[in-house]
């Protein structure tokens, strides 16, 4: 956190003196502010002159005063046009200098930045900031004015003057003593604020984990949880800052009874003129408006200091791992890379590479092999520098010349370097856009060749729009092995000198696999080659194989030399005749022979580990000295939030919720309106029956009754403040939790063509827009129409013929306010729209940082969104300009208004069909006339907001709900048989032309373990997502037990049927907590026997902190192996009647995937299993194998009954040379 002496004040003016041009402007505007206090000077010598019986002067009286108001009409236009385009402009500024940081972050600034997080600051703390920018430069304007003014009433009168000053330091004081407890509350607000956001976005993007552990009521119930500790924040803070904002609220009113008081009794003994005494309360009552919008700045200043801080400490946030300022760019021609003694470590006193050494030299390609979690991702994103060694030296350069790449630029090292992930992240838009992110001017020519080598030009050219077809969100749309070979073309098009392929192809089936490898044999010539890999095509392209074992470099060779002298490397391969080798550091303990590990290796913590586990469903604490209290909850109907979706949400919805708050604080605010409308005639009452007469008790009277309606109208403006605030909260929690739940019961298909950052402004930004309307806008409008009504009846009531020269303005002003909002809804919605695209495409940033940074792209991807905020900020400045241009012309309207009053009213005292006091009551209503009106045109902006952010909310909860439940669902079986029947099964996907699926039918028997095999993009998954209800099929029904399950309660279904996906998602928090993500009240025991089950203990027991290993983001800590792994004993612990796993062991070496099979086989013996793989040695052990090709059931059988046909399935099992002989 940034500390007061870091000048949070000072940083935000250095981001404005980057556009000193408006800040001149802007000041030489600002000169001209003062102008209009000539209005008051002007008329005080028209009253005075009218009383005296003269009115000579009223010749050039009146062409000055309707300058004045011209002059003040052109300058708060570009006051307030200037201060919008310098806001926006540092908004843009800090938005793309929030994502520079961001990418300059190195491996361990990436694990530990959380994307909830950074959206949080982008979409609130940003938009807070850019709020105060605005009102910083548009109250210097009235504080101008009002020093001004200050300077005016010394002049005429220092004494009156006097009492001014007493309250502008009595407000400097309420400022200063707020400013410390106003921070601590708004950046523990802000803070949770982030935990909200962070929850929704993790379990969006996690949303099929989520569905298919059927935990959607419990997320559901954590954000219930998380915004709920948001309200009593947000509560805590509202209730600090009512206080002061009463009270700055006061201080102008006081100054009127002072003025009032005092300034009776000078003029009731003749010391000052009746026109200085009307000049003082029109002083008085125009400090007012600046005053409260001085008072408004400087509360809004402390509450958003804490989110300058947020973002100030994103920006300056700095790699660990600093580039040296002696670095030089990386040597032309071929490179070689080396190894030398490398350690590494994540966590001190935990090693994951221990002395590491080997090279490879130009041209040469070293594929590294071993158990998962040996340290073989680790080792790849050393090479591009993700991360630093401990000790060693990773060394790059000529053979004869290689460097430390610590002495190499990074940006020069990644453009060498092309990197290849196992889990790739497609970013949302086009496959080429996908594939060119890191070279954007590579020819077509080029994109294709890169294309046909990773194997994806011929499913890319059977896609509707080709190279232009529009993936969803990390390519939602597409199949794993689809993923990945978009992600190895964008490596190949940015033509490295060295690549570098972490398990790149683990996804794709064994044809297209050995026909890349065969590709790429053409190509690694040219470079420097490292592949990470087990399979036999990629060991085919092999010069040589490292094999890594905890960390460690075992054996380096050939395959023939390795396949005679390591053991481990033959278990590896799947060749485990000998037996020789039966431990490594996934499967066994080495520290224990093989025996489990103890308690103190799994739960390091304690010896004994509690019979329990902490919940990740209690909610973080944020330690700060401004904790709110706990018993601060919303108040809500008994079950809003969770019943079913409108099918038309309206804005009328939201204030049926908050009804009852929201009439007390219309009550409250009408209350305030009523005090301010009783001044003007006390005002009047004490010129006429104090001043005039010379009496001094009606004076005395009038100041009392004053003191007393200043003193209510104080505890009415707290008691609102409060109440205003609980009203918007209390909607902020509701709606959000109703729109959460709404979200959790769309489709999968919603998400395949939804940006989650889309969805996360609408969750975010929207719904606070709403909070923001429905907390201020609409108590303020409903009050400001009531005020306009009563200040009518006044003007009316007080002197119907002057009345008229307000009445008249009204039609003109209602035509001016109809054309305002035409044209500002449109921009408006324009600048909403481009909004969501840039929160989109920041998401996409952050969490494919890394894959960005592989292929060099940063550059392009920051300025795509520098171009994306810049496009934004031209939308809202375009909406903002009506708003500069209306403003001052209602401003302009008043003081033309208020100069008829004078001229009109003077020329009647002259002839004495008017008295001073009436006119000065009907000059102070028509001032309070057009504050109201002002205030509506304020609220416009916050209603502008909220009626597109309702349209954008009512779409969404308009998107229809999956026909899911039955009217009388059928009782699922306990426990199941398994018997699972297709029949006719075809299925089409909403944006697809052809069928994924086509007529399938067959019949799995109870304990069956099926395996389904064939080439990507067949139709493998998308029939796991038909069995596990993510879809329903298009035609034809898929029965459980001789039932439909469509007919089964969802929810009793997921608790039966369990998914081993092939992305192993796993959400922030420990191990344990992600393993019992589907029982999450399972005691430590049953965990324990879930990972023992699939024989992952040992796996465990490696990690520095066991089961409370901490988990990042998308699993961030853990190497894809462990992940899958954990994702298995996540499914191990339900024990599920029937298990699907989808590439669920793709990441683990074959010798640890045998094992965790058999181990799960004990489990499941007489359980059916339904397998998506890849590996055909793990189908050769299935019960039965179904083959899918272009969507259709092409061969099932038996591994031996399908070779022996020599079909599909035997040429996919032809695709590995050393099977070959088998079949032979």
């Amino acid at each position: 956190m940034v500390t007061a002496k870091s000048g949070w004040v000072e940083w935000l003016a250095s981001s404005c003196q980057r556009h000193r041009r408006l800040i001149v402007l802007w000041g030489g505007v600002a000169v001209l502010c003062p102008l209009p206090v000539g209005n008051t000077l002007l008329a005080k010598i028209a009253i005075d002159d009218a009383v005296s019986g003269s009115t000579s002067r009223m010749r050039w009286l009146i062409p000055a005063l309707g300058g004045l108001a011209l002059i003040a009409l052109v300058t708060d236009f570009m006051r307030r046009h200037i201060a919008d385009r310098l806001s926006l402009h540092v908004q843009h500024d800090l938005r793309i200098a929030v994502l520079s940081s961001i990418q300059r972050l190195d491996g361990r600034g990436q694990d530990a930045l959380r994307t909830g997080q950074v959206m949080s600051v982008i979409s609130n703390d940003l938009q807070l900031v850019q709020e105060l920018i605005t009102k910083v430069l548009q109250s210097l304007g009235p504080l101008l004015f009002a020093l001004t003014a200050l300077g005016a009433m010394l002049w005429l009168s220092p004494l009156l003057t006097l009492i001014s000053l007493i309250i502008t330091l009595a407000t400097i004081v309420v400022v200063n003593r707020s400013r410390k407890v106003l921070l601590n509350a708004n950046w523990s607000a802000q803070q949770s604020a982030a935990d909200v956001t962070q929850h929704i976005d993790e379990t969006l993007a996690g949303i099929r984990v989520v569905r298919g552990f059927g935990q959607e009521e419990r997320e559901t119930a954590r954000l219930a949880t998380l915004a709920k500790d948001l309200f009593a924040r947000r509560m805590h803070a509202a209730k600090v800052a009512a206080r002061p904002t009463a009270t700055l609220s006061a201080m102008p009113l006081v100054g009127q009874v002072a003025v009032l008081a005092f300034g009776g009794w000078l003029a009731l003994n003749g010391r000052i003129s009746t026109g200085t005494f009307l000049a003082f309360n029109g002083y008085v009552a125009s400090l007012i408006g600046p005053a409260r919008q001085l008072a408004d700045t400087l509360l809004s200043a402390h509450s958003t200091r804490a989110s300058v801080e947020r973002i100030y400490t994103l920006i300056d946030s700095e790699p660990a791992d600093v580039e040296s300022p002696t670095a030089r760019d990386i040597p032309d021609g071929p490179l070689e890379i080396r190894f030398d003694d490398v350690s590494f470590n994540y966590t001190p006193g935990n090693p994951v590479l221990d002395h590491v050494s080997f090279k490879v030299e130009p041209g040469e390609v070293l594929v590294v092999t071993g158990p998962s979690g040996s340290g073989k991702s680790t080792l790849s994103a050393l090479i591009p520098r993700f991360y630093d060694v401990q000790s060693g030296s990773v060394r790059i350069g000529s053979s004869d010349a290689t460097v430390d790449i610590r002495d190499i630029r990074t940006t020069s090292l990644r453009a060498a370097i092309g990197i290849a992930f196992q889990e790739p992240f497609i970013f949302s838009g086009s496959i080429r856009d996908n594939i060119c992110c890191g070279r954007p001017d590579a020819s077509e020519d080029e994109m294709h060749a890169a294309a046909k080598i990773s194997g994806a030009h011929d499913f890319i050219s059977t896609l509707p729009a080709g190279y232009d077809t529009y993936v969803g969100d990390n390519g939602i749309t597409l199949s794993g092995g689809q993923r990945q070979r978009i992600a190895l073309a964008r490596t190949i098009v940015s033509r490295p000198r060295v690549l570098v392929l972490d398990e790149a192809t683990s996804a794709v089936d064994r044809i297209t696999e050995a026909a890349i490898s065969e590709a790429l044999s053409e190509i690694t010539p040219l470079c420097t080659t490292i592949i990470i890999g087990r399979s036999q095509e990629v060991l085919a392209l092999a010069d040589k194989i490292a094999v890594l074992d905890k960390g460690t470099v075992v054996d380096i060779g050939t395959q023939s030399e390795l396949m005679c002298r390591c053991s481990l490397f033959r278990y590896l391969v799947g060749d485990t005749e000998d037996g020789t080798h039966e431990s490594n550091s996934t499967t066994k303990n080495p520290q224990h022979g093989g025996s489990e590990p103890p308690a103190f290796l799994l739960w390091p913590e304690k010896a004994d580990p509690p019979s329990q586990l902490v919940s990740r469903d209690t909610p973080p604490q944020i330690h700060t000295s401004a904790s709110p209290p706990s018993e601060e909850n919303p108040r809500l109907s008994a079950n809003w939030s969770t019943s079913p979706s409108r099918r038309r949400f309206r804005l009328a919805d939201s204030v049926v919720l908050v009804r009852r708050g929201l009439t007390l604080a219309v009550l409250l605010a009408t209350c305030e309106m009523l005090v301010s409308l009783a001044f003007p005639q006390l005002v009047r009452q004490g010129i006429d029956h104090a001043v005039a007469t010379g009496v001094i008790e009606p004076l005395l009277l009038i100041s009392g009754l004053s003191v007393l309606m200043v003193f209510a109208g104080w505890l009415i403006s707290l008691a609102r403040s409060i109440i205003t605030a609980r009203v918007g909260e209390t909607f902020l929690y509701s709606l959000r939790i109703h729109i959460y739940t709404h979200l959790q019961r769309l489709g999968i298909d919603f998400y395949e063509r939804e940006l989650i950052g889309r969805v996360l402004t609408t969750t975010t930004a929207d719904i606070d827009s709403q909070s923001r309307f429905i907390q201020v806008g609409l108590s303020v409008s409903i009050v400001s129409i009531f005020s306009i009504a009563g200040i009518m009846l006044a003007l009316v009531a007080t002197d119907f013929p002057l009345s008229l020269c307000a009445l008249t303005s009204l039609p003109l002003l209602t035509a001016t306010t109809w054309l305002f909002g035409r044209y500002m809804n449109r921009a408006s919605t324009a600048a909403r729209e481009n909004l969501g695209q840039v929160n989109s495409s920041l998401r996409d940033n952050i969490r494919g940082l890394r894959s960005l940074q592989a292929c060099s792209g940063e550059n392009h991807a920051w300025k795509k969104f520098a171009g994306q905020s810049d496009e934004y900020r031209k939308a809202r400045l375009h909406a903002q300009k009506y708003v500069a241009i209306y403003f001052p012309f209602i401003s302009f309207a008043s003081q033309m208004i208020n100069a008829a009053i004078i001229v009109i009213g003077a020329y009647r005292i002259q002839a004495g069909t008017l008295t001073p006091g009436t006119l000065l009551a009907v000059w102070l209503y028509s001032r309070l006339l057009f504050e109201p009106i002002q205030q509506l045109t304020r609220v416009f902006d916050p209603y502008q907001q909220a009626r597109i952010g309702i349209g954008r909310i009512s779409n969404l909860l308009k998107v229809k709900i999956p026909e899911q439940e039955t009217v009388s669902p059928a009782a699922i079986p306990k426990p199941l048989h398994g018997v699972i029947e297709l029949r006719n099964v075809s299925f089409r996907y909403a944006s697809a032309l052809d069928p994924a699926l086509k007529n399938i039918s067959l019949t799995i028997h109870p304990g069956e373990t099926v395996a389904i095999v064939g080439r990507s993009g067949s139709g493998k998954s998308t029939l796991i997502k038909l069995l596990s209800r993510f879809y329903n099929a298009t035609e034809g029904i898929i029965l459980l037990d001789g039932t439909d399950i469509r007919h089964y309660l969802i929810s009793d279904f997921r608790k039966r049927i369990s998914i081993v996906p092939q992305e192993a998602h796993l959400f922030s928090g420990s191990v344990a907590e992600n393993i019992c993500y589907g029982r999450p009240h399972a005691s430590v025991s049953e965990i324990e026997e879930a990972v023992r089950t699939i024989g992952a203990l040992a796996m465990v027991a490696s990690l520095p902190d066991g089961f409370h290993h901490p988990v990042g983001e998308c699993g961030q800590g853990l190497s894809a192996g462990q992940r899958q792994l954990v994702s298995f004993a996540r499914s191990a612990l339900l024990e599920p009647d029937v298990l699907l796993v989808d590439e669920g062991t793709s990441a683990l070496d074959p010798m640890t995937e045998e094992l965790v099979l058999k181990a799960y086989r004990r489990l499941i013996h007489q359980r059916t299993t339904i397998a998506v793989t890849h590996r055909l040695t793990t189908a050769a052990n299935a019960d039965h194998v179904l083959v899918l090709d272009g969507g259709r059931l092409v061969e099932q059988g038996k591994h031996s009954d399908l070779l022996a046909a020599g079909g599909h399935y035997a040429r996919l099992w032809l695709a590995n040379p050393e099977r070959r002989a088998e079949l032979d």
